[in-house]
């Protein structure tokens, strides 16, 4: 949290320069580990959007993560998204989405099942093998457009995320780099790999 409070201060700093209403402020991988053991590979992401379905074109950040992880010997994967807003560089959480997924083929991909994280503003989809394919397909292939609804039965938002966005939190200089696409696709290939040997 305190990587993404430094992160956004700098940005905030520069929106008078023009921010997109959706920009991607980084995406890291991060592996989990269990019992000193690779348990699962994550892509932690964060990005500002301006909603203009729910609140006139108000800025807010929507944090999380994208995860992959082996349940009973196949891949499973989950979607995080927590949403929050910006005030005197300090992250404030608003209400969780009521809905979050993902959209493949310009369908959005329906979850096994999704639940409100016990991180305030944050909710979190599961998805079984089928759908973990598509998944991790568009993460390796950098770019992934999540969907997430602010109202039960309301309209979904798009939030496109560039998977291969970096930024130095000292200068606000934004790169692209497949650090996190290459780190997140060894972990993967270890995790799969591990789980055919059990």
């Amino acid at each position: 949290m305190k990587r993404l409070l430094t992160t956004i201060a700098v940005l905030a700093t520069a929106s008078s320069v023009g921010l997109a209403r959706a920009d991607t402020l980084y995406a890291d991988f991060s592996p989990v580990f269990a019992d000193g053991e690779m348990h699962a590979c994550n892509i932690e992401y964060a990005a500002f959007f301006d909603d203009f379905t729910y609140e006139q074109g108000r800025r807010l950040v929507a944090t999380g993560s994208l995860y992959l992880t082996i349940v009973k010997g196949m891949p499973a994967s989950m979607v995080k998204v927590r949403l929050g807003t910006l005030a005197n560089n300090h992250f404030d959480p608003v209400m969780a989405p009521t809905s979050v997924s993902f959209l493949n083929a310009g369908h959005i991909v329906r979850p096994v099942t999704s639940a409100d994280s016990d991180v305030p503003g944050a909710r979190v989809s599961v998805y079984g093998t089928d759908v973990t394919v598509d998944l991790l397909e568009q993460i390796l292939g950098g770019k992934i457009t999540l969907s997430f609804a602010r109202k039960k039965g309301g309209l979904d938002i798009l939030l496109p995320l560039d998977i291969q966005a970096r930024i130095n939190p000292q200068t606000g200089e934004r790169t692209l780099s497949k650090v996190a696409i290459n780190a997140f696709s060894l972990c993967a290939y270890d995790l799969i790999e591990k789980a055919k040997k059990q």
